[in-house]
């Protein structure tokens, strides 16, 4: 949970974030509480997929998050 935070901080604000990478956040994190750099074996087991962005929508945020009727009444 840490380490996401830096993932969320830089896919939100990039510039603020520019020298900040999360998998060596994650590594320093890991360090601290097990004793060692994980990050990559951890990542390994979920698909290589940790601090990848998932497009989560297509078209306009508000067609993906409202249901298709209520996004007609407010357009």
């Amino acid at each position: 949970m840490l380490a996401n935070a830096y993932f969320v901080g830089k896919a939100l604000y990039p510039a603020r974030f520019e020298d900040i990478d999360p998998e060596t956040k994650a590594n320093e994190i890991y360090t601290f509480f097990v004793g060692k750099p994980v990050f990559s074996e951890l990542n390994g087991q979920y698909g290589n997929l940790v601090f990848k962005q998932i497009p989560l929508c297509d078209g306009d945020i508000m067609e993906c998050i409202l249901p298709t009727e209520q996004f007609r009444k407010i357009t």
